[in-house]
């Protein structure tokens, strides 16, 4: 496909639909304030994290726009409780 996005004839579809598209997907799934620029932030961190250049990923010719995008992945991470030890019959 000449698009990501594309009508039913191979044609760029226009931006208005693609957002109602995009909106009526991620509501669909619970996500209410999620955004185009979200998912192209997204699919910039991840590049990078996985060691590909975003810049170039996103279209970009200057890396400080990039930036713009790329969001911090620091995860904190949550431990579950311990599990409680059972007691042994006997």
């Amino acid at each position: 496909a000449k698009y990501l996005v594309s009508g039913k004839a191979g044609t760029m579809r226009r931006h208005s639909n693609v957002w109602r598209y995009f909106k009526q997907a991620a509501r669909s799934v619970g996500l209410d304030d999620v955004t185009l620029h979200d998912l192209r932030a997204m699919a910039g961190t991840e590049a990078e994290r996985q060691g590909i250049d975003p810049t170039a990923l996103l279209g970009h010719t200057d890396r400080r726009t990039t930036q713009i995008y790329l969001r911090d992945r620091t995860t904190k991470v949550v431990t579950a409780p311990d599990k409680p030890k059972s007691k042994k019959a006997g």
